[in-house]
């Protein structure tokens, strides 16, 4: 779990410097722009979609999706760097944004489904505390590791191998009961 929110946070650590590495790399800055807004639009979308997904099927399977997107969205930026496509720059603001906007849902979900007797206000605080932890240690170590080799492959490549370790280190977590999905009647719906 912390290693995704590594990969979640260090690809949201990096779109700091997206607009000026896309502008230099040869795009527009109105394309760089249109990118970088997308992916807010994206994570919006991923938000509400993870949500609708969490009620109708199980914790495991948008934990896989999650996983997949990151790694989608890393290699969609290496593909960026290499041969300068729109389309991997299309890819990118769906992947980053659909796993930004969605991973709160997802790991709130995962935290309650995995231990049930604890509050949802003590589940979220101790996600925001990783999630606030990564953000602060991901822009460094990603411009520590740019300072090393002189380009962003490295790190790009050193992102697509967290969201693969990621996926790996999660399937424990994801064994064992309380992660199926959860049928929910339509009278229990109503009630909400």
């Amino acid at each position: 779990m912390r290693v995704l929110a590594m990969g979640i946070h260090g690809g949201v650590g990096a779109e700091g410097n997206f607009h000026v590495r896309f502008v230099g790399a040869g795009f527009t800055p109105r394309l760089a722009s249109l990118v970088l807004g997308s992916t807010a639009g994206f994570a919006a979308l991923g938000g509400m979609g993870t949500g609708w997904i969490l009620d109708r099927y199980s914790v495991r399977g948008v934990g896989v999706g999650m996983h997949l997107l990151m790694l989608a969205g890393a290699l969609s930026l290496l593909v960026v760097a290499r041969s300068h496509s729109v389309a991997a720059l299309v890819s990118l603001a769906a992947c980053f944004g659909i796993t930004i906007g969605g991973s709160d849902l997802y790991f709130v979900a995962l935290l309650r489904r995995r231990f049930p007797k604890v509050s949802v206000a003590y589940s979220y605080s101790a996600w925001y505390f990783c999630e606030i932890l990564t953000l602060l240690l991901a822009g460094p170590a990603a411009g520590w590791v740019f300072d090393l080799t002189g380009n962003y492959n490295r790190t790009l490549a050193l992102l697509a191998g967290s969201a693969v370790l990621a996926l790996l280190l999660s399937l424990p977590v994801w064994r064992g009961t309380g992660l199926e999905r959860v049928p929910i009647s339509p009278a229990a719906i109503r009630r909400r």
